[in-house]
């Protein structure tokens, strides 16, 4: 008779741990992102997008509307920020709990993290003395999802915000998400997930890196660019906008320590991309007497990356392989004397970039780990001392580029 009461206990138990469940999960707000600003009275302006609660939810459009536009219980919601489905709400204080304290105050149901799509960062706020404390909060009490995307905003993060837009026919989730994949895909963009910029951030392999955001500035794209430049040698907020979304995520921001300190072009990310193995496709733009060739690039082996310590002086090398092909599908000219200028250009740029971390005393290459390979306890390493050494460092780049033509490849 006991064993026939187990089956039944479990069934109870299951039944009651999934209504449980069930109402858990509607007594819920899934954030889609998250802001962090400068306040105006306080430390921290804390900005969250959520779905937009209706009339039987809230009592109004979500989180403590005065119906005014004022605020109610330290919460401020008002028309204009009402988007498509969502809204905007924003709170003060000294601290992130304080200020997550007075939104669960106005919001008719508790805010989770767990589903979150992006954590926006504004520049001053990322650059005071605040943001290590607020990202340790966030992540060890509100279990924020470890996959957000980071970006750092160039101005406010809740400009960014109130400017997004879903595409056509998508949810604004949805949408970020097919935006970023895009951007991914033509390696203009970082890998910047949350838990691991904030490990980098606290030292733990090479520094964090962030993707740049910027509302557009609406200007139109110029004829021409200047003399050596590329189409995407630009930051956030600088590109042109012919879309509904006025919002652009290009580039990348590199921290040392917790603090940006850097900020790189579409291009440069490419380029920063393809030396730590992560480049997917990207263009490359050779001006010659001819006219300008794009190629399209791919990159077809890991990098390999070695760190002579054997004298006072490092010696850093990186060889990389490549290939390229013509969008118009033929080489105008030599196709040798196109690769050779290819292959060239890719190393003078990428070496560029290296003396411009090393300029900057950042390290996203983790360059500091491929050195450390060299000994083998902790003592051996504090004595090769890295960081007076690493300003000395001389750099070594040796591109292998194949050109792909309809004939037989040039490499």
């Amino acid at each position: 008779m006991a064993r026939r009461c187990v089956p039944l206990l479990l069934c109870l138990l299951l039944a009651l741990t999934g209504c449980q469940d069930a109402r858990g999960a509607s007594s819920q707000l899934p954030a889609l992102n998250l802001g962090l600003d400068a306040g105006e009275s306080h430390a921290l302006r804390l900005t969250v997008q959520l779905p937009q609660i209706g009339q039987s939810g809230s009592g109004g459009s979500g989180g403590g509307s005065d119906g005014s536009g004022g605020s109610t219980g330290g919460s401020n919601v008002d028309p204009e920020l009402l988007q498509k489905g969502y809204v905007l709400t924003q709170t003060e204080g000294e601290t992130v709990e304080e200020c997550l304290t007075l939104l669960s105050a106005a919001l008719p149901r508790e805010v989770t993290f767990l589903h979150l799509r992006g954590l926006y960062i504004s520049e001053s706020y990322a650059k005071s003395d605040h943001l290590t404390a607020t990202l340790s909060s966030l992540i060890q009490s509100r279990k924020l999802r470890p996959g957000a995307a980071v970006y750092l905003c160039l101005g406010r993060a809740e400009d960014v915000l109130k400017a997004l837009s879903p595409s056509l026919g998508t949810r604004l989730s949805k949408s970020l998400d097919s935006r970023l994949e895009e951007l991914q895909s033509k390696s203009l963009i970082p890998d910047a997930y949350l838990t691991q910029v904030y490990e980098h951030m606290l030292g733990q392999g090479a520094d964090a890196v962030a993707v740049l955001a910027a509302v557009n500035n609406k200007s139109g794209m110029e004829a021409a660019l200047p003399g050596g430049l590329q189409p995407a040698d630009r930051l956030a907020g600088e590109l042109p906008y012919n879309s509904v979304n006025p919002v652009s995520f290009f580039g990348a921001a590199v921290f040392r320590g917790v603090k940006p300190t850097l900020y790189l072009s579409g291009y440069e990310t490419q380029l920063m991309n393809l030396c730590m193995g992560r480049f997917e496709q990207g263009d490359l733009e050779l001006a010659g007497d001819a006219g300008e060739e794009t190629l399209a690039l791919k990159q077809t082996r890991a990098p390999r990356l070695t760190v002579d310590m054997s004298e006072q002086e490092p010696f850093i090398s990186l060889s990389l392989q490549v290939e390229a092909s013509s969008y118009a599908g033929a080489f105008s000219g030599d196709p040798a004397l196109l690769r050779a200028r290819a292959q060239a250009q890719l190393e003078e740029d990428i070496l560029n970039l290296l003396l411009r971390l090393q300029q900057a005393g950042c390290d996203p290459m983790d360059l500091e780990g491929a050195a450390r390979m060299h000994t083998l306890t902790f003592a051996q390493w504090r004595e090769m001392e890295w960081d007076t050494r690493y300003p000395l460092a001389r750099f070594s780049v040796q591109v292998d580029l194949t050109l792909l033509g309809n004939a037989a490849s040039i490499s």
